[in-house]
């Protein structure tokens, strides 16, 4: 009987094809969404100038340094500023006792480095002169004298310099020919074992040594120098390291705790490629391993040698021992590309840099350890640390421990001072003789934003270029991508210029895109954008960052109608710096460790973490999606059976 029913036509099943189409879409949209979360993925090659590769480095232009009380920047122009306790003139300038704001310092040419002892200070100028200022009385200023010194003074008897540093009183100065030299206090033989004058007290005692006048220690060889409390060291053309002076913490590293004041080598290391002192302690760091190794030595009474607590609360190590950063017993993940030592304090710079698809990102890691009694390792409680610890945080949208590269860090008595690739200067700790710069005699638990004047100018890629296209045949329409800037663009200048006609300059704010009306629909235009920050707008226009772009006839060359300029053009800095706009061509969040909205107020700048936010919420969104539809699909594959089988039964 049912041999004999016409057969239906054969439908397919649809849900099959839905079923297959869904999960194409679905992981198409978890694609995109990946893409989303991952922006660096998808980010334009960046040309080989613009990622300032190792290859073609750029030494830190911007320093600071600091004495017990006072506070020393050297910024990118050469221009030196200066704050915190005068008592002794170290300031070198009159402005009371101290003064709590960074107030710049005339000198007679621009600076390449500074120096500060414990009260005076030392600058070194382009031309390889010395200038020392302040307290004078153990001849640490070099000028023959001991009375103190109110403005800076050069320091006579020197070859042409390349390297300063300053102890607590005594001041060390390397020559471009490798020499050393010495003078100040040198009752611990710091300067040397050479004759010096005696200082008596009101007894008749003999209380101190001192040279007033430099006194060369060694003759050639030298490529570093470091100046500890009392003590002196030099490493020479083959990286050995040498040590001489006060030797009371095993600070010279010769395995005793015996004074000499002829330099001696440190046993134990080799291939010294930088070396910090503190008031008696050291760190280096070796290579003899292939890879940047740290080592320490010295006294550990305050955890400054970062080993963690030892039995002996007065306890020193006489001889240099490796001191692992990581905890991973790994050296080649050291990775260490800065060492700084304070009083009692220690700080180290990692390179945690990565490479994303080929582009790299430069970041440092912060770790700090020693005497914190007054929050000097900004870590808003007052606990000396005796082992690395890292600054980390949330920071202004950025939460993390990776910042943009730091250019220096500096120590004085019971204050840090850091200076970010980005211009920016902050500090922390006790102030209370304006050493932290920010305006007022308050302590700081944290590190705090110092105002200073910025130097570097927004910029943008060297790949960027203005769009242009044209409305009704008589309006330009332009668009051109956003500028970088270290703080925050503060707006764009527009200047399009016609054959025959002056530049007519439009002010288009924080826009990236304006409609220029009155053109003509094939009249030559060129146009360039100029881009300004808040210390960069009264600046003279070509000399800021530029696009330049032209609009022409068909047909038609840019030198039949304008001077050809390059289609991006870079800021004029007033010196080379180490910020780089980022290769994605957006801005970058702050990546510095401490808050500075004060300068943010220009734009908002969402933190790193902001993509992957809406990433994970537009993936959550997907699988919700995805979910709800793959229970509709398996609702209407139950029906779908449910009719067949009820078919299936009448066809019976």
């Amino acid at each position: 009987m049912r041999q004999n029913q016409p057969k239906k036509p054969h439908k397919p099943h649809l849900h099959v094809t839905h079923r297959r189409l869904s999960a194409v879409f679905f992981y198409l949209a978890i694609l995109i969404g990946v893409m989303i979360s991952f922006p660096i993925m998808v980010t334009p090659s960046p040309s080989f100038a613009d990622l300032n590769p190792k290859m073609q480095p750029i030494p830190p232009a911007a320093t600071v340094a600091a004495g017990v009380s006072h506070s020393v920047q050297l910024d990118y122009d050469g221009l030196v500023y200066v704050w915190g306790d005068n008592a002794y003139s170290q300031l070198g300038m009159d402005v009371g006792d101290h003064t709590d704001t960074p107030t710049y310092l005339e000198m007679p040419e621009p600076a390449a480095a500074v120096a500060a002892g414990a009260y005076h200070t030392l600058v070194l100028g382009r031309s390889g002169t010395v200038y020392a200022f302040g307290r004078n009385a153990f001849g640490q200023i070099g000028n023959g004298e001991v009375a103190n010194v109110a403005s800076p003074d050069v320091v006579p008897g020197l070859p042409i310099i390349q390297a300063i540093a300053a102890g607590a009183y005594h001041s060390l100065a390397l020559g471009i020919d490798g020499s050393v030299w010495a003078w100040g206090n040198n009752t611990q033989q710091q300067v040397g074992e050479i004759q010096s004058e005696q200082v008596l007290g009101l007894d008749g005692e003999i209380i101190a040594l001192r040279n007033t006048h430099p006194v060369q220690i060694v003759k050639e060889g030298a490529t570093a120098i470091a100046a500890g409390g009392n003590f002196s060291l030099y490493i020479d053309l083959t990286g050995q390291l040498f040590a001489w002076g006060d030797n009371s913490k095993g600070q010279l590293g010769d395995g005793s705790t015996v004074a000499h004041g002829t330099p001696a080598l440190v046993t134990g290391v080799n291939q010294i490629s930088a070396i910090a002192a503190g008031y008696e302690h050291v760190l280096a760091i070796t290579r003899q391993s292939g890879y940047p190794q740290l080592y320490v030595w010295g006294s550990h009474a305050i955890g400054q040698l970062g080993l963690g607590k030892l039995n002996d609360q007065n306890s020193f190590v006489d001889h240099p021992v490796a001191l692992d950063l990581t905890g991973d017993l790994d050296p080649s993940d050291e990775r260490i590309v800065g060492i700084y030592a304070g009083y009692s304090q220690s700080a180290v710079l990692r390179d945690a840099s990565t490479s994303r698809f080929w582009t790299p990102t430069p970041k440092n890691e912060i770790y700090l350890w020693g005497l914190n009694n007054t929050y000097q390792l900004a870590q808003q409680e007052t606990t000396s640390r005796y082992e690395p610890v890292q600054i980390k945080g949330f920071y202004d949208g950025y939460f993390g421990k990776k910042f943009l590269p730091i250019e220096s860090i500096a120590f004085g008595n019971n204050h840090i001072l850091i200076q970010s690739s980005k211009g920016l200067l902050a500090s922390a700790g006790d102030n209370s003789r304006g050493q932290l710069g920010y305006g007022e005699v308050v302590n700081a638990t944290q590190l705090t934003q110092v105002t200073t004047t910025d130097l570097i100018r927004p910029r943008w890629l060297s790949n960027q270029t203005i769009h242009t296209s044209w409305k009704d045949g008589t309006i330009l329409r332009l668009k051109w991508p956003e500028a970088q800037d270290n703080t925050a663009v503060a707006g764009y200048w527009v200047e399009i210029t016609t054959p025959g006609q002056e530049p007519v300059v439009y002010d288009a704010g924080l826009s990236t895109a304006i409609s220029v009306p009155n053109l003509q629909e094939g009249t030559p235009v060129q146009i360039v954008v100029y881009v300004y920050d808040a210390y960069s707008k009264e600046v003279y226009r070509p000399e800021l960052g530029h696009l330049t772009g032209y609009v022409l006839p068909d047909g038609q060359s840019i030198s039949a109608y304008f001077v050809a300029s390059a289609a991006v053009t870079a800021p004029i800095d007033l010196d080379r710096h180490n910020w780089q706009p980022d290769p994605s061509g957006h801005r970058q969040a702050p990546e510095v460790p401490w808050s500075i909205e004060s300068i943010q107020n220009k734009q908002k700048i969402l933190g790193p973490y902001a993509p992957y936010m809406v990433g994970a919420s537009i993936l959550v969104l997907l699988m919700i999606t995805a979910s709800v539809s793959q229970h509709r699909r398996t609702k209407r594959k139950q029906l779908l059976v449910e009719v067949e089988a009820e078919s299936e039964i009448e066809a019976s």
